[in-house]
């Protein structure tokens, strides 16, 4: 039993690494206006923001940098009085989607996780 908790640890970890790959290319623009774009800062991940409600509702995609959380988005959606939430992701062009959700290998890891008891 230890064998298999050790496995799944490293299973877990393993994805974790994974996980944290950085994107080359995100899609970028406004609203229902993208394409792909390079990205140019190593290291990047793909960002999504939807500002709801207010003056200016709005959706950007963009790449961004791990920890930047979509600050600057979250600061425009604010002045327009609306509420804003940032999604990202790491994949190539992973920003595209209506809603950018957990991804296969995290549920995996999670679902592996649970069986063996870690969590």
């Amino acid at each position: 039993m230890a064998f298999v908790k050790m496995l799944a640890v490293l299973a877990f970890l393993g994805a974790a690494i994974l996980m944290t790959n950085a994107a080359d290319t995100c899609h970028a623009g406004l609203n229902a206006r993208y394409a792909p774009k390079q990205c140019a800062e190593s290291g990047s991940i793909c960002q999504k923001y939807v500002c709801e409600g207010g003056q200016s509702p709005f959706t950007l995609r963009a790449c961004g940098l791990p920890n930047s959380e979509c600050d600057s988005f979250h600061r425009m959606c604010e002045q327009s009085a609306g509420n804003g939430t940032c999604f990202t992701c790491a994949g190539n062009n992973c920003n595209s989607a209506g809603t950018v959700g957990i991804s296969g290998i995290t549920f995996g890891c999670l679902f592996i996780s649970k069986v063996v008891g870690l969590f």
